[in-house]
């Protein structure tokens, strides 16, 4: 019994919703319940800035092992 929940995707408490949300009839086609699930919002400037300065640190870190590379041939 253990076992079988350590394997569980979710947990009983989830079930429970789910099942509520069926007997509610807050399902859509199919019988697929409806999820909540938040809208995507786009990445701000800051976020933006972080993934270039990533991008940024990476290049140069792959420019410096090629440095490297070069030197030991």
């Amino acid at each position: 019994m253990a076992d079988e929940r350590k394997d569980r995707m979710t947990t009983e408490e989830e079930e429970q919703k789910l099942s509520r949300r069926k007997k509610d009839e807050e399902s859509g086609p199919h019988g697929e319940v409806k999820e909540d699930v938040p809208p995507d919002s786009p990445p701000s400037d800051e976020q933006k800035n972080e993934l270039k300065r990533e991008r940024d640190v990476q290049k140069q870190k792959d420019r410096k092992e090629d440095l490297y590379s070069e030197k030991d041939e």
